[in-house]
């Protein structure tokens, strides 16, 4: 009789400690942004973060119109593209690169303190963090044959 209160233990030790990422997030006070929320964090500004699972640094500027130039740097060596991006009624951020094709899509952004997170949609597994910048002081706008306003 012990040892099955004792496997029963250990399974909803088990069970209970196997939460997700994202979940990890919310329960610790992490939230979705929401429409107004991102809108605010994005537009005119620069996120820098990272992509754990690759190692992989990002720089990206949202500029108030729509376009986004972003740089990545993969290993000591560094890549940039543009495209567009927009912030849809839930608060999710879409963008479209024309290089980093992998990466277009939707997305929601959760905010843990002063950390911003992405995580996998169907496992909630983390893919990038993020930290504001105000502004564009990392003048990625002003790379050269790479920052040209979407077109309407």
């Amino acid at each position: 009789m012990s040892r099955l209160i004792v496997f029963c233990f250990l399974c909803l030790t088990l069970a209970l400690g196997c939460k997700t990422d994202e979940e990890r997030c919310l329960s610790s006070g992490g939230k979705i942004l929401n429409v107004v929320e991102a809108q605010k964090v994005y537009r005119g500004n620069t996120m820098t973060g990272e992509i754990p699972s690759q190692n992989m640094q990002y720089q990206i500027y949202y500029a108030p119109d729509g376009a986004m130039v972003g740089r990545v740097t993969l290993a000591g060596v560094s890549d940039t593209d543009k495209g567009a991006y927009a912030i849809g009624a839930n608060g999710m951020i879409c963008s479209r690169w024309i290089k980093w094709q992998a990466f277009n899509g939707c997305i929601a952004v959760y905010k843990e303190g002063e950390i911003y997170k992405m995580f996998n949609q169907t496992g909630g597994e983390l893919l990038a963090t993020q930290k504001l910048l105000k502004g564009d002081p990392l003048k990625l706008a002003s790379l050269p044959d790479l920052f040209t306003p979407p077109t309407p």
